[in-house]
């Protein structure tokens, strides 16, 4: 994500929530991506960040996540799942990570997230 004036806060580097934004976007594709061969569904339930470094320029987000087994899930068919969003600037240095609380279920299960 390119910083622009729209995402600055008044420190002069982008703001906290356009970086929880971005880590919250970012886990959501590589959920979507990894939920794309199983027959689970997920919705997050919460967000936390932690900021480490003001960011500035342009800064790249990664999520690596891997589904839990079937053998995670409660009696309920539910299983919580923290996806980790890391955050970089420009030099590589981490100035976010970002954690998303995933409440997962499996497609045939019939109850409502």
């Amino acid at each position: 994500m390119q910083e622009r004036p729209w995402l600055r806060n008044p420190f002069k580097s982008i703001h906290a929530a356009a970086l929880i934004n971005l880590g919250e976007f970012t886990s959501g594709l590589a959920m979507v991506s990894a939920f794309q061969s199983s027959d689970m569904r997920g919705i997050v339930n919460s967000l936390s960040g932690t900021y480490t470094k003001k960011a500035r320029g342009l800064v790249t987000a990664i999520a690596e996540v891997a589904l839990p087994p079937s053998s995670s899930f409660d009696s309920d068919g539910t299983c919580k799942y923290f996806a980790v969003t890391k955050i970089f600037d420009s030099s590589g240095e981490q100035v976010a990570t970002v954690t998303a609380e995933w409440v997962l279920s499996k497609t045939s299960n019939k109850k409502k997230l």
